[in-house]
């Protein structure tokens, strides 16, 4: 892992984006057309026509005024549901970090990975994904795990950061996005008392950010049982059509 010390920290912004989870909030068109270009109200529509063409005219208005109410309050839910999204995930803090030797205060919204954080001793939310260089840290993962147990981080040796290191199997040295601090605990020898942690990822690269997008976009592979039955019964009253 290499610090920022030693790279531009403007090529590092551009490489990896800045360190906030700022979920887009899309036109109303968009859901719009996302919930009513979908398999259940095509089937609606010409349900709606087969019945207008026999002359159940009222069957077929109720129908189509039914789904047009739920497609409404289907696309007014999500659009809800985004908005609180977007205001529970954008989070930025003013963080004390370690650049060319001395301590600055920047945004956390400008940190890059490479960043040396110095952890604050005071209750506050962790805004990256970083590793514990020296000290203890007492957090709570609450958020990501639902645990209500605190949790104790300890310092990584030095000798795993270049080859052995990795967020997943090291998460008891691992400091992740989303997270609350509850106390420090400086480290027993030295001459600085703080408690020090080196940015490894930033931004939706963080946990809390792959978490939120699998929220946003869930995996391709899920199938809803609605939509695989729905077509074996088109395909079976085609075949009984194409029979007769």
């Amino acid at each position: 892992m290499v610090s920022t010390e030693n790279l531009a920290v403007d090529t590092l912004l551009q490489i990896f984006g800045r360190n906030v989870l700022d979920v887009p909030l899309k036109p109303v068109i968009h859901f719009v057309l996302t919930e009513i270009l979908t398999f259940f109200y095509f089937f609606q529509l010409f349900s709606c026509i087969v019945w207008y063409n026999n002359q159940y005219e009222v069957y077929a208005t109720v129908i189509i005024v039914m789904s047009v109410l739920s497609a409404t309050s289907t696309t007014y839910i999500t659009r809800i549901a985004i908005v609180k999204l977007r205001k529970a995930v954008l989070f930025q803090c003013e963080v004390e970090v370690k650049r060319g030797g001395k301590i600055q205060v920047i945004k956390s919204g400008d940190l890059v990975p490479g960043d040396i954080v110095k952890v604050p001793f005071t209750r506050t939310k962790v805004a990256f994904d970083g590793v514990l260089l020296c000290g203890n840290v007492v957090v709570d993962e609450a958020m990501l795990t639902g645990e209500s147990v605190p949790t104790l981080k300890e310092p990584i040796p030095f000798e795993w950061l270049e080859e052995e290191y990795h967020a997943d199997k090291n998460e008891v040295n691992t400091l992740f996005s989303g997270t609350t601090i509850l106390q420090t605990r400086p480290p027993p020898s030295g001459d600085d008392p703080s408690v020090y942690c080196l940015v490894t990822r930033t931004g939706f690269r963080s946990k809390k950010g792959e978490t939120v997008k699998f929220m946003l976009h869930p995996l391709k592979t899920q199938k809803f049982k609605f939509y695989s039955e729905a077509w074996t019964y088109i395909k079976i009253m085609g075949l009984i059509g194409y029979s007769g």
